[in-house]
């Protein structure tokens, strides 16, 4: 089994997801924003790599563990691999894709602004790191839904 976390770039709310997922940031840290841009790919995805898969890791139940930039087309790829999964006949879990956009607020979306399109990238990414830290016991208990469901093999 495969499992996508996915964001608009694919490199901050997703590697935060991974990170949780794999044990890297336990839920009850005290997140520090050095412990924040230590991740492994936090802030490293670009532009041209939207849409690929980075492997993060396998978890302990032998899951791997991806992160990837969807823009707003999370849904879309959301769709597209699980009629790929139908069509070749694949079970129906074989990839779980989660889409964290719902995840993002104003001050990751103004982070990630002023990163990207204004080139404010240490200012950009306190606000980011702000709004991730906001976000964060929503995305632990996302990530704690996903590390509790049945694994199917």
């Amino acid at each position: 089994m495969k499992v996508i976390y996915s964001c608009y770039w694919g490199s901050y709310l997703a590697v935060v997801a991974a990170s949780l997922h794999l044990g890297l940031l336990k839920g009850n840290d005290d997140l520090s924003n050095e412990k924040i841009l230590n991740l492994p790919f936090f802030g490293k995805i670009k532009k041209g790599d939207l849409g690929e898969m980075t492997f993060i890791g396998t978890d302990n139940r032998g899951r791997e563990i991806y992160v990837m930039g969807s823009k707003k087309s999370g849904r879309i790829i959301e769709r597209t691999l699980n009629g790929f999964a139908q069509i070749y006949g694949l079970e129906k879990h074989t990839v779980d894709f989660i889409d964290l956009m719902k995840y993002n607020n104003f001050y990751t979306c103004c982070g990630t602004f002023m990163i990207h399109k204004l080139g404010l990238k240490n200012a950009g990414m306190a606000v980011l790191i702000w709004g991730i830290k906001k976000s964060f016991g929503r995305l632990r208990n996302l990530v704690s839904k996903v590390l509790n469901e049945p694994a199917y093999f």
